[in-house]
Formats: C-alpha cells, sequence, structure tokens
C-alpha cells in the first residue's frame, strides 16, 4: 500500500501558459491601427493565449478575477469565470483575449493586470499581461 501512495504523489499536473507575458504596446482607441479594434465586435488586437497541461494527470482549469473593464475573452460573458473543464495531460486550451476598453485617466499610461488560472496540479500560474491606451487623432492638413 505504502508503494502505490508514493506513486500517486509523484503524478502531477502542470499549466504551460502561452505567450505570457502579453503585451500589446499601444492600442488606438480611435479606429487607427490595429484596425480591427472594434468594442462591439469582440475588441482590439485579439490574441490566442494557449493554456497546455505539460503533466501527467487531468487538470480542472479555472480562472476567476479577469478585469472585464479592459479584457474580452471569446466565447464568456463580460467578467464570468472561466470554467475551462477538465484539461487531460498533453492536451491544450486556447483563449482568445482581447483589449476591450479603458477607465478614465488610463489614456497614454500602461495600463497591467494578471489572470490567476486555478487548477487542482502544482502551483496556480497567471497571465501578465499591459496595454497603454491613445487616441491618435489625424491631423487636418487642408485644402
Amino acid at each position: 500500500m505504502t508503494t502505490f501512495l508514493a506513486l500517486l504523489g509523484c503524478s502531477t499536473g502542470v499549466l504551460e501558459i502561452s505567450p505570457n507575458p502579453l503585451s500589446w504596446g499601444e492600442i488606438d482607441f480611435l479606429g487607427g491601427p490595429p484596425e480591427e479594434c472594434d468594442e462591439d465586435e469582440g475588441g482590439c488586437a485579439p490574441t490566442s493565449i494557449t493554456l497546455r497541461n505539460s503533466g501527467d494527470v487531468d487538470l480542472s482549469v479555472r480562472a476567476d478575477g479577469y478585469d472585464a473593464a479592459y479584457l474580452c475573452v471569446e466565447g464568456f460573458p463580460e467578467g464570468a469565470a472561466l470554467e475551462l473543464g477538465i484539461l487531460p495531460p498533453g492536451a491544450s486550451y486556447t483563449l482568445l483575449l482581447s483589449v476591450c476598453g479603458y477607465e478614465p485617466g488610463d489614456l497614454t499610461n500602461e495600463v497591467a493586470g494578471s489572470i490567476l488560472f486555478e487548477h487542482d496540479g502544482e502551483g496556480s500560474p497567471s497571465l501578465d499581461w499591459s496595454f497603454t491606451p491613445v487616441r491618435v487623432f489625424e491631423e487636418d492638413t487642408g485644402p
């Protein structure tokens, strides 16, 4: 019985996040680059994040507390907990994150945060993210 328990103790689940950290740089909320910046259509600069179970046991993965004032996650209601379900060993899950807004006073200042991914394996990794909201007005060159 002791050997069996020792073997169970060796099995772990490890969650890897890529890319991490995620830096969008400047996001122009006035409609300039990136051109896909439409809050009603899912946000600015959609970026795929891959969560991978590099361990040898199933992981039940969940993230809570991402800042919906700044981020959108495709397929999840605004501010909802991200219940990602079971991730088997070697499997991966892709999330599409976008910048969706900024708060008054944030313009030209870097905004940063993190999303903590909880699971039933070792550690709880976080995804660190950042961007700088700007509003670039086109110069009127006249006739």
